[in-house]
């Protein structure tokens, strides 16, 4: 459980670092950093996202989205090599 929370802390603005080259000069990428709600986007994301089919990455944060309960999301990188979050469910609050 502590590994989740201190991971999720580094992970509050961080989803996913690119590691290039040896890991002694280790490069890391923002690929998307997480605005909260109310904006509608995620917060507190607890852990690392996973890659599926063409480098998508699906994750879930425990806070945000628009009711503030936390979200599903995915992201993609776009023909400009930006990536983009698209927001696939937003949880409801209470039981």
């Amino acid at each position: 459980m502590i590994t989740f929370r201190v991971m999720g802390a580094a992970l509050l603005g961080v989803f996913f670092a690119a590691v290039t080259g040896n890991a002694h000069s280790a490069t890391l990428t923002v690929l998307h950093a997480f605005r909260g709600f109310p904006a509608g986007d995620g917060a507190n994301p607890l852990a690392a996202p996973v890659m599926y089919g063409k480098g998508d990455l699906f994750g879930t944060a425990s806070a945000g989205g628009t009711r503030g309960c936390g979200i599903v999301y995915r992201l993609h990188k776009t023909r400009s090599g930006a990536w983009k979050e698209t927001i696939l469910y937003v949880f409801m609050c209470g039981n």
